[in-house]
């Protein structure tokens, strides 16, 4: 895998990808060569613009649009670490597809997104602490292979299987305590 970075999501302000490139830049200014692929559909917006200034005006940064199938499974599986800068993110779907596809993934301290990396070492409270612990993490070998176990434990909780066992048996707690119709009642 690549010493580089993985950026998934739509590019609007929310998702904050300006300050991805910012803590990037910071890990790159304390010496660690990393690069960013993000990955998400660019308008002609202010902010679209915005992003398409700091990218072009950055070699270590690309921009690879709407990316899907093959094209995509192979950037985030051919990369070492994911990162996601949207604070409050309810769940966040894409640090979940990073994780499951074996990247190191940093998120803001915030949201449902923490409970995907469960961990302290990959959450940070803004640009600087993220710069900060990304740059530990870089810095270890050790710590990255502790970080890659315990994220491929989390992986397993947001597999498809589990998510249909878990829809499976709240779906009878509701029927069993008559919140639902039961199936019978359903079909007939």
């Amino acid at each position: 895998r690549e010493k580089g970075f993985v950026c998934i999501g739509r590019v609007v302000p929310e998702k904050r990808m300006d300050a991805v490139i910012r803590i990037l830049e910071k890990v790159r200014a304390d010496g660690h060569d990393v690069h960013l692929h993000i990955l998400g559909g660019l308008d002609d917006s202010p902010f679209g613009r915005k992003l398409q200034e700091l990218a072009t005006s950055r070699r270590w940064v690309s921009l690879e649009g709407r990316t899907f199938g093959r094209k995509k499974r192979d950037l985030i599986a051919g990369h070492r670490f994911g990162i996601n800068a949207c604070e409050n993110e309810a769940f966040g779907i894409a640090p979940a597809e990073l994780v499951k596809a074996g990247c190191i993934t940093f998120v803001p301290s915030s949201g449902g997104q923490t409970e995907i990396v469960n961990h302290p070492v990959l959450t940070f409270e803004n640009e600087e602490d993220a710069a900060q612990k990304i740059c530990t993490v870089l810095s270890s070998r050790t710590l990255q292979d502790k970080l890659r176990q315990h994220l491929s434990e989390q992986a397993g909780k947001f597999s498809v299987e589990n998510f249909s066992v878990g829809l499976r048996r709240v779906t009878s707690e509701l029927i069993d305590r008559k919140l639902l119709p039961n199936r019978a009642s359903m079909i007939g």
